[in-house]
């Protein structure tokens, strides 16, 4: 996984995005080092579309995965 300064390059942050997402779907949490690159391209003004579109994606299914445990869990309390 790349840093943010090594992966300002358009080629390295399509990767390391792609890594990233992959990485989700085969894991339930990120690294500190995985989510601040990600917040940090977040802010990045100069990110493509498609760099951005792939944030989103990311971000949603980050969201979606939490929902899904907090609904698991409120379920097992009950």
């Amino acid at each position: 996984m790349l840093n943010y300064f090594e992966a300002n390059q358009p080629t390295q942050i399509s990767e390391t995005l792609y890594e990233v997402y992959g990485k989700i779907h085969r894991v339930t949490e990120l690294t500190l080092r995985e989510h601040q690159i990600l917040q940090t391209l977040q802010q990045d003004p100069f990110l493509k579309e498609e760099h951005r579109d792939m944030l989103n994606r990311i971000f949603y299914k980050l969201n979606r995965t939490q929902r899904r445990r907090k609904i698991a869990r409120s379920a097992s309390i009950v």
